[in-house]
């Protein structure tokens, strides 16, 4: 059985891995950190907002409606940043 939905590994992906998924699923997501919004989305490229177990329930609603995504982008430039050192 062929899954409708597919979850990049790691949320990496290029048009040529977009393409493979397209002809078996009818959906994929990356990882974004953004709210997905007609204009920020595809079918094969939709944005995750990751869950940290660490948010707990108090973070839980402000990450899921976009209020913390501005810590993902930070987030992202500390792993970059460390991956060079």
């Amino acid at each position: 059985m062929i899954p409708t939905d597919f979850a990049y590994p790691r949320g990496l992906w290029s048009e040529r891995v977009r393409q493979v998924v397209s002809a078996y699923c009818e959906t994929a997501t990356i990882v974004g950190g953004e709210v997905a919004t007609v204009t920020n989305t595809s079918r094969y490229a939709v944005p995750r907002i990751p869950i940290r177990r660490s948010d707990g329930w108090r973070w839980f609603e402000p990450r899921i409606i976009g209020k913390l995504a501005g810590e993902e982008k930070v987030i992202r430039l500390v792993k970059k940043v460390m991956s060079r050192a």
